[in-house]
């Protein structure tokens, strides 16, 4: 069975790879980071996970799975403006396919494809899609 190194498994993206491992590593001497994420994000966070641990009587599983669903709840406003706004958006483009179709139609054999999404920016702008 032939082996495959990592990198040749990624190709062209490995040195991208590598490059962000290590720029996300964050490693310091003393093991002791501080900087944004550190301050912000991480202690936080595992502040919050022990502390929920600790009312479960240190199950970080329950407390893991208690901090997602906070979470969830807080960002759920977000979700639903953003479903609500990609439903009215296919709602939209359901009216405007016929109008597509034309377009599409009328320009399909004539190769000139400047004009027709010059006619599509126009339609899109007319509908205020």
């Amino acid at each position: 069975m032939e082996q495959k190194s990592v990198f040749t498994f990624f190709g062209k993206y490995s040195l991208i790879i590598i490059t962000f491992t290590l720029f996300l590593t964050g490693c310091t001497a003393n093991g002791e980071s501080s900087g944004f994420f550190q301050d912000y994000l991480i202690a936080p966070f595992s502040y919050l996970i022990k502390q929920l641990a600790w009312l479960f009587g240190d199950n970080y599983g329950w407390s893991i799975i208690v901090l997602t669903l906070i979470i969830r709840l807080l960002l759920m406003p977000f979700m639903l403006k953003q479903m609500k706004s990609s439903r009215e958006m296919q709602e939209k483009m359901k009216e405007l396919k016929p109008e597509m179709e034309e377009i599409q139609k009328k320009y399909k054999d004539s190769g000139n494809d400047g004009n027709m999404q010059q006619e599509m920016m126009q339609l899109y702008h007319k509908t205020s899609v």
